[in-house]
């Protein structure tokens, strides 16, 4: 998971560490006051599964189990939302043969109920 204007490409594999970091790069952007000179509103992307791409291409397909959704790759958007970031950035992929620009189980199940986004 990415924070930030492509700042930050991700802490890595172990989802407690990203999730750690992703915290804490939200609250280092955007401070308690968005208002403030010294701060800008976080953006956390791409949701949900960019980096998992098929052989690393750009763009490509993504297809994971649940278990992988789950325990890997939304831990860190957790975070990142219970941080109160500002913006979520949609991943340009694919996921399960379902583009997540229009994927309702990524958007409106996890992000907006889940999540509460």
């Amino acid at each position: 998971m990415h924070v930030g204007a492509g700042l930050w490409k991700g802490a890595g594999e172990d989802p407690f560490l990203g999730s750690k970091v992703a915290y804490a790069r939200v609250k280092g952007f955007q401070g308690d006051d968005l208002s403030a000179a010294n701060t800008i509103a976080a953006c956390a992307k791409h949701f949900a599964a960019y980096g998992f791409a098929e052989a690393g291409r750009e763009y490509n397909t993504v297809d994971v189990s649940l278990s992988t959704l789950h325990n890997i790759i939304l831990p860190p958007f957790k975070a990142a939302n219970d941080a109160r970031v500002r913006t979520f950035m949609n991943a340009f992929n694919e996921l399960n043969g379902i583009p997540a620009t229009g994927n309702a189980f990524l958007q409106r199940d996890i992000l907006k109920k889940r999540m509460g986004f």
